[in-house]
């Protein structure tokens, strides 16, 4: 009937609300972030790449673009002059980009005033949907604290975050189902060959969701553990330690930066995901693949200014309170 079909649409309408709201609260948007996702794979039943799902070196202006040195889907082996030289070279880029972000985030205490109403994507150049997941900005009652995610900005880190949510959580999830008797997942378990992980022309590929990989023969089984702790978790370090390797070349290029120094919001970015340090990471591993939260760099950026006085909510009120404070301490005294 025509009220079922609506009811349905209804159901389907608030669980799709539902869907977006969560994905926007765990958009990944920072290396802390990241690192948090990953320790937490095995918490997280459905993973959505936030770089790839906005794609912003697309449509960001040129002053935003770091050219990519290697292949998304191909981080390297972290080893030899063409892997440092790739480094070194987005690093430099990043370098040059913090600074001008750094310099508009300075000039923004003059220039904030001289809106009615902020336009943060006018005011940076950035497009509304990249904007709402590169900035941040809350007016206080007598301040405005802007944040920016720059690590978004950066190859390495939209490869491997999109690798941590287009292969290694599926991979892991797949591993975790075809052992599902175990009482979690290690490295211990026995591994058989790769040449006895095919059968019945199944590849041990990682498009399967996970009531696929339960009927699946325990052969094929195998072959989803064997690829994850073979195959795709050693990638997704190499993904992981190319970007730390970034961060921290840039951070080094910009020590004596004072734009950057003024406005490093590293700290601040950390401490939005402290929570997430407070239990034990997902079985199965590596300690490289989850380190200690305060020795993660970003190259997150925020800044605090003074909000305009005629901006400032209950301006007049407070005028009028502290006048009348004023008096009586006045008339107190005599």
């Amino acid at each position: 009937t025509i009220y079922e079909c609506s009811s349905t649409l209804g159901l389907l309408q608030s669980k799709l609300t539902h869907e977006t709201t969560a994905l926007q609260t765990q958009a990944i948007t920072s290396a802390p972030a990241l690192a948090a996702a990953i320790r937490e794979t095995h918490l997280r039943d459905f993973a959505l790449s936030t770089a790839q799902f906005c794609a912003p070196q697309k449509t960001l202006v040129q002053m935003y673009r770091i050219a990519s040195p290697h292949e998304a889907d191909d981080a390297g082996t972290g080893e030899g002059r063409q892997w440092v030289d790739e480094v070194n070279e987005e690093a430099q880029a990043a370098a040059t980009i913090v600074g001008d972000v750094a310099e508009r985030l300075r000039r923004l205490g003059t220039a904030y005033g001289e809106w009615k109403h902020f336009d943060a994507p006018a005011y940076f150049d950035i497009p509304q949907p990249q904007a709402d997941l590169l900035l941040t900005v809350v007016e206080r009652v007598s301040s405005v604290y802007v944040h920016f995610q720059m690590d978004l900005l950066l190859p390495s880190f939209s490869a491997a975050e999109s690798y941590w949510a287009n292969h290694f959580a599926p991979a892991y999830h797949a591993a975790n189902i075809a052992h599902w008797g175990r009482d979690e997942l290690v490295d211990e378990w026995e591994i058989q060959p790769r040449s006895t992980h095919r059968a019945n022309g199944h590849h041990a590929g990682k498009s399967l969701n996970g009531a696929d990989v339960a009927l699946l023969p325990g052969s094929n089984k195998n072959a989803f553990v064997h690829d994850f702790f073979a195959e795709v978790r050693p990638a997704m370090l190499s993904h992981w330690q190319r970007l730390m390797a970034v961060i921290q070349a840039a951070r080094r290029i910009l020590v004596d930066d004072i734009g950057y120094l003024t406005t490093n919001g590293g700290e601040d970015e950390r401490n939005r995901y402290y929570q997430h340090w407070q239990s034990e990471p997902a079985p199965g591993l590596p300690a490289e693949l989850c380190p200690a939260l305060e020795g993660i760099p970003t190259l997150s950026l925020t800044f605090t200014f003074p909000l305009p006085v005629h901006r400032q909510s209950g301006r007049l009120r407070r005028l009028r309170t502290n006048r009348e404070r004023n008096r009586r301490k006045g008339r107190g005294k005599n």
